[in-house]
């Protein structure tokens, strides 16, 4: 029997496990490593430091997902790999045979090299550690972030709001440049503006000289900053397993084709922020991208195994994002406009909650909450807007040749079935997506009583 080893439980992988629970690779046993009980989605991290999620809402329990597609769970993190051999060398010893292996293992922090910062900081990665990170920031009085990228930008708006209303000292937040430096200049301001608003002291174009138990030394200014809790997000580095190895990395990452093969070794697959792939500017470093390699790394190992040719992710480089920005409200970001407010933080917490109960949930063929469902709703709903649209441009135009296209297609009975059937539709989603609130709640208890329980065990 052939034997598919998945190294690490990201994004990708994750979708991986929930097709293997509706469909087994004939032939082919498949196996997890990785030492995390939980996978924790790092788009509501910001909501669950600010206290509108609680922990078992924001973590997708591991154990249940292995159990459920009826693969073998090794609990423990890989430090090497030989290509040649097709051999997984774990932290414990133990030498793992593979006859295809994929790794989705994200990224690590940069700048530890610094002195001090393996003392005296905390980081987000590997992000099994949340739990304990979230206890230590909200605990101190003195709260300092290093990074002025996405994560540390939406963390600091997060947990600004949080002690605001729970009467702590303002945080500090050290950038090396304009906060979100990569994209649009005004974006970068509103952001900081924002920050300004809440109270956020702000140290740009400074970077961490000196980290000492209690205080951060900064350059070139030399001002000190003292510190009970220091959260470090400086961007990604790659992990350390593929340039002790054989494979083909770019700077530390592992060189990939488009189907998402290893350079040389066609029996080693990559996803996520770990990979970089051949022949393409770099990708950034975000969950979006993982989220769309998922299909193609399942369908291609499906080939793999078969020996058929195997299909070319096409990567994207344009992507939908959205911050917390702290009382329910968020930033859309998308080809360079940005939108702020209450119903971006609506479409965000939907779109969060999705994912996770994506993941937590045995859906049955016949569930009213399926994908299939909500697409063909939104769809629906999608096209009324269209003709919504194009009925107020024939009735409000003043064109003559208009005005009386205008009154020999629509009529006062076309006006009542399209609002009629708009607000049927509306009622249906609002029903849809109630049930499915229902049923997150009900999957996060549930996870939440399964977690319990094995550590009981």
């Amino acid at each position: 029997m052939k034997h598919l080893l998945l190294v690490g439980a990201g994004h990708a992988h994750l979708y991986v496990l929930k097709k293997l629970q509706r469909q087994a690779l004939s032939g082919v046993r498949v196996t997890l490593l990785t030492p995390n009980d939980h996978q924790y989605y790092s788009g509501m991290l910001s909501g669950c430091v600010e206290g509108i999620y609680s922990i078992d809402q924001i973590r997708i329990y591991v154990g249940q997902m292995v159990e459920r597609a009826g693969i073998q769970w090794i609990k423990d993190t890989a430090v090497s790999i030989d290509p040649d051999r097709k051999t997984v060398l774990t932290s414990q010893g133990e030498s793992v045979l593979y006859d295809a292996v994929s790794f989705d293992i994200g990224s690590l922090t940069s700048g530890v090299e610094l002195p001090g910062v393996l003392n005296y900081t905390e980081t987000l990665k590997p992000n099994y550690r949340f739990p304990v990170l979230l206890e230590k920031v909200r605990s101190a009085e003195n709260l300092v972030i290093v990074g002025g990228g996405v994560a540390g930008t939406e963390l600091s708006l997060s947990l600004q709001t949080w002690r605001n209303k729970n009467g702590k000292k303002p945080l500090s937040l050290v950038s090396t440049t304009a906060l979100m430096a990569r994209g649009a200049p005004y974006v970068s301001q509103r952001v900081q503006n924002l920050l300004n608003h809440k109270g956020v002291k702000l140290y740009l174009y400074q970077r961490a000289d000196q980290v000492m138990k209690d205080r951060i030394v900064l350059a070139p200014s030399n001002e000190e900053i003292p510190f009970d809790a220091l959260l470090w997000v400086t961007g990604p580095r790659p992990p350390e397993l593929f340039t002790k190895s054989s494979l083909s990395v770019d700077k530390g990452y592992l060189l990939v084709d488009k189907t998402l093969q290893a350079k040389h070794y066609p029996s080693v697959f990559g996803v996520g922020d770990c990979i970089k792939i051949a022949e393409e500017p770099p990708l950034a470093k975000a969950g979006v991208y993982p989220v769309r390699q998922a299909p193609f790394l399942w369908k291609n190992l499906k080939r793999f195994f078969k020996g058929k040719p195997k299909r070319r992710y096409q990567p994207h480089f344009s992507f939908l994002s959205i911050l917390a920005t702290g009382n329910r409200e968020g930033l859309m970001l998308y080809l360079g406009c940005a939108f702020h407010g209450r119903l971006v933080w609506l479409i965000k917490t939907i779109m969060d909650r999705r994912f996770i109960w994506l993941y937590s949930h045995q859906t049955p063929a016949n569930d009213l909450m399926s994908n299939q469902w909500l697409k063909r709703i939104g769809l629906t709903l999608v096209a009324i807007l269209v003709v919504g649209f194009a009925y107020l441009f024939f009735t409000t135009t003043y064109h003559p040749v208009m005005s009386m296209m205008a009154s020999l297609i629509f009529s006062s009975i076309f006006d009542f079935a399209f609002a009629l059937l708009a607000i049927v539709l509306v009622v249906i989603l609002v029903i849809v997506l109630f049930l499915e609130r229902l049923s997150f709640q009900s999957s996060t208890r549930d996870q939440s009583e399964t977690t319990t329980s094995c550590k009981r065990r």
